[in-house]
């Protein structure tokens, strides 16, 4: 990794840190895939009803369109339309991966939508997982892990806590790898194979790479 020095009174090395970031390799953008978005936070506006906000994972969107948003606590989805989309305050008629949007729907309540949901279209048949197979790391932990231990999951908007269930090994310790299956205290959750997540409690940390969905 290069060091590059800048200062953002003089502008000292900015020319060469513009050329750098200029030659880094552009991020591949899903367009061609079917919608993915995990909604951040949730509004309901006076006039307008239930606005969802976040970044599009990958596919587009275009205002008028079909959706599905959920999982609910049991796995199901709601159909809804996008009334119009927003962005940075400027409202559009399209956006694609990557950007951050603030959409209005209609078809569904204010309490029903909440942080980690997602939209996606219908065509996507989305994965539902409440317990899912991953590999892991774990990187700070006081004593060690063992069956049964309930950290919170981090993966894209969701946090939630899972159970542990440990594979070929009675216990992980701070530095170690292992196989692990985890199942969601409360609701299950989209996710995909090769997903990476962070996973968290008091001064435990660790990450860890989705692998298989069980169920």
């Amino acid at each position: 990794v290069p060091i590059l020095k800048t200062s953002s009174v003089t502008l000292e090395g900015y020319d060469l840190l513009g050329k750098f970031l200029l030659n880094l390799p552009e991020r591949r953008k899903n367009f061609d895939k079917p919608l993915i978005m995990f909604i951040d936070k949730i509004y309901n506006v006076s006039g307008i009803g239930t606005v969802v906000s976040g970044t599009i994972k990958q596919g587009k969107l275009q205002a008028g369109k079909e959706l599905m948003v959920g999982p609910d606590d049991e796995g199901n989805f709601k159909k809804v339309r996008a009334t119009s989309i927003e962005t940075h305050y400027h409202r559009v008629t399209e956006a694609d991966t990557g950007f951050v949007v603030g959409i209005a729907l209609r078809g569904v309540n204010y309490e029903y939508v909440k942080r980690g949901m997602m939209l996606c279209e219908e065509t996507l048949k989305p994965k539902i997982a409440k317990s899912f197979e991953a590999e892991i790391l774990v990187l700070t932990h006081p004593t060690r892990i063992t069956n049964g231990y309930e950290p919170v999951i981090h993966l894209a908007t969701i946090a939630e806590s899972a159970k542990v269930e440990l594979a070929g090994k009675e216990y992980l310790k701070a530095g170690e790898t292992g196989k692990v299956k985890f199942t969601f205290k409360y609701s299950p959750h989209f996710m995909e194979e090769g997903d990476r997540f962070i996973f968290r409690e008091g001064k435990t940390k660790g990450i860890g790479t989705v692998t298989k969905i069980l169920s």
